[in-house]
């Protein structure tokens, strides 16, 4: 009889640690479903936001490439004098520098990566993100840039300040169904003891750049102000927003260790307040562009790129500059040709993106033949971890498409120099 009390007692005590066993995991399970759940609404969000810019991008690059095809259509006649020849390939480069322009706010806005603090032109950002805006907004939506501060650099993450910017935008543009004003405006804001409130109360004192957001809109009541940076919290019909949108926005806020407020009430609008560490002025190399080297250069160029018109255009500039051109359509071809003539070679541009044998595996098999081999690096996108990876590797820059014959003779000239 003892001994079947005791098996009893284990079994007992077997199915209650099977029970704490099952709970466990159970909350295990919770915090990986809550961990998927906040990774699928952040996706969620970001998916509505591009998905509504994608309908007025597309309008756009129509619009530019009408002009392009127009222009060039027009060139093909050959019945126009040199001045009007001259006016349509102006007009053709115009159009192209706006399609660059959208295609690098469009992977800017979608980037991935690490958080990284710089000191970024909140001009520079406000005007991107007004750019974006106007070509998925309400046209009735009049948005006004009033740019005070000077200087107007602050600390920070350029991808995810321009994001929180858009969804401020965004927001404010819902709140103006049948039109209205949406203004950006930025003012340098010193904190100390004299100037402070109680939404400043946990910042440092200095220096700070204060960007504010406001519309003209149907503004909101005091308890909606208090929910408005909840997640999940949303004002909107059912699938007309994830209510992630300010909660993204105030997360990136608080993230620069900076301060954001709203003031609103019915009927009269919204204003939103944000604060960030100001940083010293910096300088945009990209503000100032060199001028087209026209001089001869010598050296062999190995252009590796599977899009032939950007193999034939890099053919024809490098040409033109007086450099010997050797062709290759994809990586395999590339180490191939490698293979026969490294001696020959100064350095190679490589596309990243091929079919058959792609950028990163292409580069690790010249280094293989050559391990002094000069490779620079080409892409559509933006500088990301593979392109990083590769720099870390001895890869000497990447050259981001599209890119102008000034930066592609600028970045020659530096790397056959040393």
């Amino acid at each position: 009889m003892a001994d079947q009390d005791k098996s009893k007692e284990e079994l007992i005590e077997e199915v209650l640690e099977l029970r704490r066993k099952v709970t466990a995991l159970e909350t295990s399970l919770d915090g990986v479903h809550n961990v998927n759940d906040d990774a699928q609404a952040y996706n969620a969000l970001k998916m509505e936001a591009v998905g509504r810019l994608a309908g007025g991008i597309a309008h756009d690059f129509n619009n530019i490439l009408t002009a392009v095809q127009g222009n060039a259509e027009l060139l093909q006649m050959d019945c126009f004098g040199q001045s009007e020849r001259d006016d349509m390939l102006s007009q053709i480069l115009h159009s192209s520098k706006r399609a660059s322009e959208l295609t690098r706010q469009l992977l800017d806005f979608a980037r991935k990566g690490a958080f990284q603090i710089i000191a970024v032109d909140t001009v520079k950002v406000l005007e991107r993100t007004v750019a974006l805006l106007s070509h998925s907004v309400d046209k009735r939506i009049d948005i006004k840039l009033d740019m005070q501060a000077d200087p107007a650099f602050a600390l920070a993450d350029p991808a995810k300040i321009e994001h929180a910017m858009v969804n401020l935008g965004m927001n404010a543009c819902d709140a103006m169904p049948h039109g209205g004003t949406l203004t950006f405006t930025t003012k340098n804001v010193v904190l100390d003891d004299n100037a402070r409130c109680e939404h400043t109360a946990e910042l440092a004192d200095g220096s700070y750049i204060e960007i504010t957001v406001c519309d003209t809109g149907r503004g909101m009541d005091s308890t909606t102000c208090s929910q408005i940076f909840e997640p999940f919290f949303t004002t909107k019909e059912v699938g007309e927003g994830s209510g992630m949108g300010l909660a993204s926005v105030y997360g990136c806020v608080k993230s620069h260790y900076g301060s954001i407020q709203v003031d609103s009430s019915p009927g009269q609008g919204t204003t939103f307040k944000l604060l960030l560490h100001a940083a010293e002025a910096a300088c945009d190399p990209g503000d100032k562009p060199g001028a087209l080297k026209m001089s001869k250069e010598t050296g062999h160029i190995l252009v590796v790129d599977d899009e032939g018109i950007v193999r034939e255009f890099v053919s024809t500039a490098l040409q033109t500059l007086g450099y010997s051109v050797s062709l290759c359509a994809d990586g395999h071809e590339a180490v191939e040709y490698f293979t026969g003539h490294h001696q020959d070679i100064d350095l190679v541009i490589l596309d990243l993106v091929m079919p058959v044998l792609n950028g990163p595996d292409t580069f690790k098999q010249l280094k293989a033949i050559d391990p002094n081999v000069k490779v620079l690096l080409s892409s559509g996108f933006t500088q990301n971890q593979t392109s990083s990876d590769l720099i870390a590797e001895g890869a000497l820059g990447l050259l981001n498409k599209p890119f102008k014959i000034s930066e592609l003779t600028q970045a020659l000239g530096r790397h056959l120099a040393n």
